[in-house]
């Protein structure tokens, strides 16, 4: 049935109008929150109703359309139900034995940090109520002398346990200052409730698993995870982020607090809106893997569920001075995953690895936008995405480096190599380079094509059946990004599910 425009005008300004109504509502309802962050969620919410959801005309969604979202009622999910962290389960993607990695598991946006105490991981929340006013922490981003509130209300009814080290980062200086505060960002920074702080202090190594969960829902329902990453100078760092779809997989031996939901069938659609920011320092060294798992493990395709589920996730990572950044992504379908993923590089001699692997079958739409910022000289960006799109499923990638004026001999090389298995699948993939000085090296290519009839025939000459080496030959497609995982659970976890995926087609 065709739809005039009068009816998408009306229908994006119900859009717009049931996100002002999500905005005005109190996302901190167990405690008064600091003026300065009541002062930045105002911010984005007046920039949010004025610029309105992205459309066609652009150009970072021109390829994805959202008018989906548009109609889809999508509700806050009552996060502060769970104010008391259960007992936590044993982690799908499990630590090598005789390691000391900090699993945490984010439930809806709020996290259930670890019974015993950990120097690195803190709530976000706890790290914002045990804040001084500004006027006392002598923070003018933080409020300044606007802030004058009693210290009664900087105290949360039922606060986190955690450090005191972690705790009292300071928090305000960097929350929002990364990311850029438009569009799906925006909408986190305004409707957050609780968050992850991972700080490692100068020197130190922490290795940390989180584990997101969205439980299912009779309405739709939106979930708004936030992560803070800080490596001080000279800080090794390995984080795991692992996204499960609101189909929760068997066998994990959840606890009774969310084990009643274990495997249960969603009965309508659910939104993730995911925004991490990360700060390199000095010489500091982040392995980063991020998986998206939009259906069960183990569970074919066609019979999850969780495929109805939206995933918009932001990252944004800031480097300093010969720091490396190392980003693994994998997505594994849904209804509509998007990832943006953005680097800047402030200072020289810094190094970002940016390796990506995705997979969309049947309705899905996966799409990938990086953006690398050279704006200091002789830094360095190799980045290489393989996509497998099968059914009627869409993907798109979107890359781009930027050379500033004063980024002298950067290097930057871009790859991203599409892989068809059907007629109806569709790919759009644009590389590209904004260029603003010379005596840079630069380069960057896009394939689009099907399996190679020419290596199929040569595995059937050695007795291969057909169906057999066009699974062979897709598989080795990906799994040469997959290998670069250095974490073996991690590599073994994401190999498993591709595999599943793939063998589900």
């Amino acid at each position: 049935m065709s739809v005039d425009r009068s009816t998408r005008a009306a229908r994006s300004k119900a859009s717009l109008q049931s996100a002002g109504d999500l905005f005005s509502r109190q996302p901190f309802d167990a405690f008064v929150e600091p003026l300065w962050l009541a002062k930045r969620r105002g911010e984005v919410t007046k920039r949010f109703v004025r610029e309105g959801m992205p459309g066609p005309k652009h150009e970072a969604y021109r390829f994805t359309p959202l008018r989906m979202l548009a109609d889809i009622p999508f509700a806050s999910t009552d996060a502060a139900a769970r104010q008391t962290a259960p007992k936590l389960p044993l982690a799908p993607i499990p630590s090598p034995q005789g390691s000391d990695d900090v699993h945490v598991w984010v439930v809806d946006g709020v996290p259930f940090l670890p019974d015993a105490d950990n120097e690195f991981v803190s709530s976000l929340k706890s790290c914002i109520t045990s804040m001084p006013p500004a006027s006392e922490a002598g923070d003018s981003e933080a409020g300044g002398s606007e802030t004058k509130q009693p210290a009664a209300q900087h105290r949360f009814t039922k606060p986190s346990v955690s450090k005191p080290s972690v705790t009292k980062y300071n928090v305000a200086k960097h929350l929002g200052a990364h990311a850029s505060p438009e569009h799906f960002s925006a909408l986190n920074l305004a409707r957050f409730v609780d968050g992850v702080v991972i700080h490692v202090p100068e020197g130190a190594q922490a290795r940390v698993r989180l584990t997101y969960l969205t439980t299912p829902s009779q309405s739709p329902n939106v979930v708004y995870p936030r992560l803070f990453v800080h490596a001080e100078p000279n800080a090794q760092v390995a984080v795991t982020e692992l996204f499960l779809g609101p189909g929760l997989p068997q066998g994990l031996g959840l606890p009774s607090e969310i084990g009643q939901l274990e495997g249960a069938e969603p009965a309508a659609p659910t939104m993730t809106n995911a925004v991490a920011e990360w700060v390199l320092e000095e010489g500091a060294q982040v392995d980063h893997v991020r998986v998206i798992h939009a259906e069960s493990p183990g569970e074919p395709k066609s019979a999850s569920p969780a495929g109805e589920g939206v995933h918009m996730g932001t990252v944004a990572v800031e480097q300093r001075r010969r720091s490396r950044y190392a980003s693994r992504m994998f997505t594994l379908g849904g209804r509509l995953s998007r990832v943006d993923l953005n680097v800047n590089f402030a200072e020289e001699d810094a190094r970002c690895v940016l390796d990506g692997a995705y997979h969309a079958t049947g309705d899905e739409h996966v799409d990938h936008r990086v953006t690398v910022r050279h704006q200091a000289p002789r830094c360095t960006t190799h980045e290489t995405y393989r996509g497998v799109v099968d059914g009627r499923a869409t993907a798109v990638f979107d890359g781009i480096v930027v050379v500033g004026h004063d980024a002298l001999r950067s290097e930057a090389h871009q790859q991203n190599h599409n892989l068809l298995l059907s007629d109806d699948a569709v790919v759009h993939t644009k590389p590209h380079l904004e260029i603003d000085t010379d005596d840079v090296v630069c380069s960057h290519g896009a394939t689009v094509g099907s399996l190679d009839e020419r290596e199929i025939f040569y595995l059937q000459s050695r007795g291969i059946a057909r169906d057999e080496a066009e699974a062979m030959l897709t598989r080795a497609f990906v799994q040469s990004l997959v290998d670069l995982v250095d974490d073996e659970p991690t590599r073994t976890y994401v190999a498993t599910a591709m595999e599943s995926r793939l063998g589900a087609e």
